[in-house]
């Protein structure tokens, strides 16, 4: 799959987070995050803080047998983004932390009506 150039992935994509969902990528996948616009033609990522596999890692895990990932996780509104593959523990806890927050703040407006 040619990430960044996917179009059914990007249109699936500008609408989950248009109707407040979440998006989130990591390693490689963040990749395909690059060319997602919104319907105000700004793409996704413009202003927003991302990471990702950076071609130097890529370069080192083919000098290396292996490499000491260290998880490395931004979030910037409702893009979560994760580095390397030890990345993914975290990104699941900040999936998990903002559905919880989410929720609580539904249960906060249910019970004011």
């Amino acid at each position: 799959m040619d990430f960044p150039n996917t179009e059914d992935f990007q249109k699936l994509s500008s609408q989950i987070y248009q109707n407040e969902g979440i998006i989130s990528a990591v390693c490689h996948g963040v990749g395909a995050l690059l060319n997602i616009k919104l319907d105000d033609s700004h793409l996704l990522i413009k202003d927003k803080v991302i990471t990702g596999y950076s071609n130097d890692e890529e370069v080192l895990a083919k000098a290396m047998e292996k490499i000491p990932f260290t998880s490395y996780v931004v979030e910037d509104e409702r893009l979560i983004t994760g580095q390397n593959p030890q990345s993914i523990k975290n990104i699941l806890k900040s999936l998990t932390i903002f559905n919880k927050v989410r929720h609580s703040n539904d249960n906060v407006y249910l019970n004011n009506i």
